[in-house]
């Protein structure tokens, strides 16, 4: 992608690859898109940290800016300054980047309450009422697509039939605790940044 002299800033694209039936089940209801060969190349205003590159110097000039109680989002205020000096984010779909889903139980328990407590402070750190409201609203929204996802491209990631309800319950299970961690976290932005260091 580099090859054009004015793209400065690309990204690929993570997506989860659909092995067995949990990480089916993170392939259609996490963060990440299906897997897309198109090939595409479009300016991208969201994109990942785990699969980023840029020219040095500005990485030189910007780096990844510092989060204190949360763990993620650091590439979204990176695009933002990328963006207010002129210099958007491309995305290169030929860039796949298998991302693995939460390894067992445990580790989806600490991942999805990271995740709630990263919204929860998208925008403040400190208690606030929007965090609240948009870590519940996130969490329903991304429930209601992973559901959605799965009941339409279940053959699409290699689900039998039978797998789409227990599929679901991992999906509902994940998100369960997004919106819990968003509570715990208005409750207690000191704890909650303190924990869940992933």
């Amino acid at each position: 992608t580099f090859a054009n002299p004015d793209i400065r800033a690309v990204a690929g694209q993570p997506y989860v690859a659909p092995i067995d039936l949990f990480s089916r089940a993170f392939a259609l209801g996490w963060t990440y898109e299906l897997a897309d060969t198109s090939g595409r190349l479009f300016h991208s205003e969201k994109f990942y940290a785990n699969n980023f590159a840029l020219h040095r110097e500005l990485f030189n000039e910007f780096k990844f800016p510092s989060l204190q109680r949360r763990t993620r989002g650091a590439g979204t205020i990176l695009g933002r300054q990328l963006a207010q000096k002129g210099t958007p984010v491309w995305q290169n779909r030929k860039a796949l980047v298998d991302h693995p889903a939460p390894a067992g139980w445990h580790h989806l328990c600490m991942r999805a309450l990271a995740h709630g407590r990263d919204l929860y402070m998208k925008t403040s750190e400190a208690r606030n009422v929007e965090g609240l409201r948009y870590s519940q609203e996130q969490a329903a929204f991304r429930l209601v697509r992973g559901i959605a996802n799965t009941a339409r491209h279940w053959k699409t990631v290699g689900l039998k039939p039978l797998e789409t309800l227990p599929a679901g319950l991992i999906i509902l299970s994940y998100y369960t605790l997004v919106s819990v961690s968003g509570l715990l976290t208005h409750i207690s932005p000191e704890f909650m940044g303190r924990r869940f260091r992933l």
